[in-house]
């Protein structure tokens, strides 16, 4: 019994020493912007003094959370997301090191521009639109609402976002979730100036990022938000910017319209002529789902009495394993069935793809459970 009890306390020791260190390869800067979650930081790699930023989350943050987080953003790689080169964990707290755009977010771009006494037009920012657009249409491909999209959440590589050369990245997935195409939401989450009409009423989709993006770029044109409060966004029309394109104006019209079903998607948005006349060329494989070579077994070891209540569901403990739900992907129950070796659960080969193993702690599908009920191996 002596051996048997002190096998789990080895293990523990085991992750701990292989727990990679952010302060071991990394020194860390200046405060660039804190929130709820904690705070991000500038940061210098010691190997070659490459500068980067890193997300360090605050303690107590909720792990469920934190691992729904990172589960999402190691499946992206796109050139309008911010890339991610690393994930550690100090003091018990989980850092994300990821690109550090010097130009800040599109805050900072706006008041740039009235600092120098100069208004943003459509046409100077159309490119910086059409960026945003595919960033959201990529997400949405992969099946991924981001839920807070807002001119603080895209990061310029330079002050100047009227440069013909600016480019932006989106970051913050931290309300980002995973649905099914046709799939309702109905709990809330981000800024609720950047809410569409249907997120008040607790029931929505994928169009709530398209709606944010609106007012994102109404915002950069005005100087202002569309909308002062929940009356406005569900009864009023915004006051429509003076000289604006016609064709631009349409855009604009198409993202904030109030009828979740007339409302552009992200395919149309992207479609656009407007973003047709200004869009750049993607670099290849821009559009697909790749992981990010970062690891994530020795983040956390979860217990029991750590797997709180995620905004997905709730979390419970079965069989010795620590059981959370995860969104049914919506080609699950076409996928043939793979007997995992040893594990005496099956899994659907490909049906999971932010699943990989050797990256993060084997998610398997429960045979005796509903289909979208997935158990992580402790």
């Amino acid at each position: 019994m002596g051996s048997t009890s002190s096998a789990p306390s080895r293990e523990r020791k085991s992750a701990q020493q292989t727990q990679r260190k952010l302060c071991d390869e990394y020194v860390l800067g200046e405060v660039l912007g804190e929130g709820a979650f904690g705070a991000v930081r500038s940061c210098t790699r010691r190997s070659d003094n490459v500068q980067r930023a890193v997300k360090i989350y605050r303690h107590g943050v909720n792990r469920m959370e934190v691992r729904r987080e990172l589960d999402i953003v190691q499946r992206l790689k796109h050139t309008n997301i911010v890339s991610i080169h690393g994930i550690f964990s100090d003091k018990r707290s989980p850092c994300i090191v990821m690109d550090k755009y010097v130009g800040g977010d599109l805050i900072s771009g706006l008041e740039f521009q009235k600092a120098a006494g100069r208004k943003i037009s459509g046409q100077n920012i159309a490119y910086v639109c059409a960026q945003m657009a595919d960033a959201i249409q990529y997400l949405h491909s992969l099946s991924i609402m981001h839920r807070d999209i807002k001119a603080d959440n895209f990061l310029s590589d330079r002050k100047d976002i009227t440069d013909p050369d600016c480019h932006i990245a989106l970051t913050d997935f931290g309300t980002s979730v995973v649905v099914e195409p046709n799939a309702r939401r109905h709990d809330v989450a981000g800024t609720q100036r950047c809410w569409a009409p249907e997120f008040f009423g607790k029931d929505y989709g994928f169009k709530v990022d398209i709606w944010a993006m609106g007012v994102c770029i109404y915002g950069l044109l005005e100087g202002r938000f569309p909308f002062k409060d929940e009356n406005d966004i569900r009864t009023k029309d915004p006051k429509w910017p003076e000289q604006l394109h016609p064709n631009c104006e349409n855009y604009l019209k198409g993202m904030l319209e109030k009828c979740e079903q007339t409302r552009l998607s992200a395919a149309d948005v992207v479609a656009h002529s407007w973003i047709k006349m200004h869009s750049r060329k993607r670099p290849q494989g821009a559009d697909q789902a790749q992981t990010a070579e970062v690891k994530l077994d020795n983040i956390w070891t979860l217990s029991p009495r750590e797997c709180n209540s995620a905004a997905d569901g709730a979390s419970y403990q079965k069989h010795g394993k620590i059981v959370h739900p995860v969104p049914p992907h919506p080609v699950a129950n076409q996928m043939p069935l793979a007997q995992k070796q040893g594990q005496g659960v099956r899994m659907p080969i490909a049906a999971y793809p932010h699943v990989k193993p050797g990256y993060h702690s084997p998610v398997l599908l429960n045979s005796r459970a509903s289909p979208n009920v997935a158990v992580v191996a402790k």
